[in-house]
């Protein structure tokens, strides 16, 4: 086989690749779980500004996220240690306490995005603990 096969005739792009799937499978908790949590606990409690962030307009999607986290059986049934529900600590406090929060819940980094007059998805809101070569704070605010 050439290798001039395998890569495209063009100049270098980022690419991004969707598969169609239940949002409430992706976030169900998983057998790693327990030291994924532990691991974004102490990155949240070591540098919170740095790996969650909420901009003005990112409030109606994170608590739109939380509708829907508390209405998958999954999310919703899931208990920390104690007992306690996942999403029952996001009841009270700011915005921004609540997105610091479900990045200490949540097993996988989450980005909520919303779009523009020009039809264009724009980064308001997240938790990022585990990035691959970006920052959260450089795609604040910015498209996609």
């Amino acid at each position: 086989m050439n290798l001039s096969d395998l890569f495209p005739n063009e100049d270098y792009r980022f690419a991004m690749r969707f598969e169609r799937g239940r949002p409430a499978d992706f976030f169900a908790p998983t057998d790693a779980g327990p030291r994924l949590l532990a691991e974004r606990d102490r990155w949240l409690n070591e540098e919170p500004a740095h790996y969650a962030a909420l901009l003005p307009g990112g409030e109606p999607l994170l608590a739109e996220t939380l509708d829907l986290l508390r209405a998958w059986p999954a999310t919703r049934t899931v208990a920390c240690p104690g007992g306690v529900s996942v999403l029952a600590s996001l009841n009270d406090g700011s915005p921004m306490s609540h997105c610091v929060e479900l990045g200490r819940k949540l097993e996988a980094d989450f980005l909520l995005l919303k779009a523009d007059a020009a039809g264009a998805f724009c980064l308001l809101a997240g938790c990022v603990c585990f990035p691959s070569s970006w920052s959260l704070a450089e795609k604040m605010g910015r498209t996609l």
